[in-house]
């Protein structure tokens, strides 16, 4: 709750907060899909009390349980992947949907600009090391 507090008092609009499907991920602690569900949603509740937007990073697999909680959403190498189709929730509740895909995994980024942009989503190619550079899609 600090750092959600810091950022509004620095003045952000919203939050993004990272590694929040703990429940995927070998943590140390036996953290389970409800677990994670609970504060994920405590999570957004505490943002939007602080008049901050939060959005949801690279959780596919709680997007149904959580599109309702979250205002958008961001994620990292879901074209690369294959897990894009995941976000529909978002799309279809008419919220952002962000994706960063990265140079060093060799993506097509022309192939997921023509598959990714007409769906909705807003789509950057970033370095790994998140410098200024980006390259965007075509109009």
């Amino acid at each position: 709750m600090t750092r959600l507090r810091l950022c509004r008092e620095k003045g952000f609009d919203a939050v993004e907060p990272d590694n929040i499907d703990g429940y995927t991920n070998d943590t140390g602690f036996p953290i389970t899909y409800e677990d994670q569900l609970r504060y994920n949603r405590w999570l957004a509740s505490e943002a939007h009390a602080l008049g901050l937007s939060i959005g949801l990073k690279n959780d596919p697999g709680q997007v149904v349980d959580l599109v309702s909680d979250f205002d958008w959403a961001l994620t990292e190498d879901c074209f690369d992947q294959g897990w894009c189709e995941a976000m529909t929730p978002f799309l279809e509740a008419g919220k952002a949907v962000f994706a960063a895909e990265y140079t060093d995994t060799g993506i097509d980024f022309e192939a997921a600009c023509r598959v990714l942009q007409p769906a909705g989503f807003s789509l950057i190619l970033k370095e790994r090391e998140l410098s200024a550079w980006r390259e965007v899609c075509p109009p």
